[in-house]
C-alpha cells in the first residue's frame, strides 16, 4: 500500500512539468525521463519505474509507435499490390500452358 502511495506522490510531481518537458522532447523519452529527474529531484530508478508502471511511457513514446505502424501498413498495401500483380502473371502464364 505504501509503494502505491509513493507511486501516486511520484506521479504528482511528475505531472506538475510532465507537459512542459514532453512538449519540449517529444521524439526522445529518454531526454523527458532526464529532464524529469532534474527538475523533480527524484531518483531516475524511481521515474523511470512509475513512468514504465502507469504508461506514462506509452504516452511518450505513442508518436513513434504510431509512425512506425503507418510505415507497416503502407508497406503490406504495397505488398498486397504487387501480389495481386504477380498473381495475375502467375495465372496467365498457366493458362498459356493449358
Amino acid at each position: 500500500m505504501d509503494s502505491k502511495i509513493e507511486d501516486y506522490e511520484i506521479i504528482l510531481k511528475l505531472r506538475e512539468h510532465i507537459s512542459d518537458i514532453v512538449k519540449k522532447y517529444q521524439n526522445d523519452p529518454e531526454k523527458v525521463l532526464e529532464e524529469l529527474v532534474k527538475v523533480t529531484n527524484i531518483e531516475k530508478w524511481k521515474v523511470k519505474e512509475v513512468m514504465s508502471k502507469y504508461s506514462i511511457n506509452k504516452i511518450l513514446t505513442a508518436k513513434l509507435d504510431r509512425d512506425e505502424i503507418k510505415d507497416r501498413k503502407k508497406q503490406i498495401n504495397t505488398n498486397l499490390r504487387n501480389i495481386k500483380q504477380y498473381i495475375r502473371g502467375e495465372y496467365e502464364d498457366a493458362r498459356k500452358k493449358i
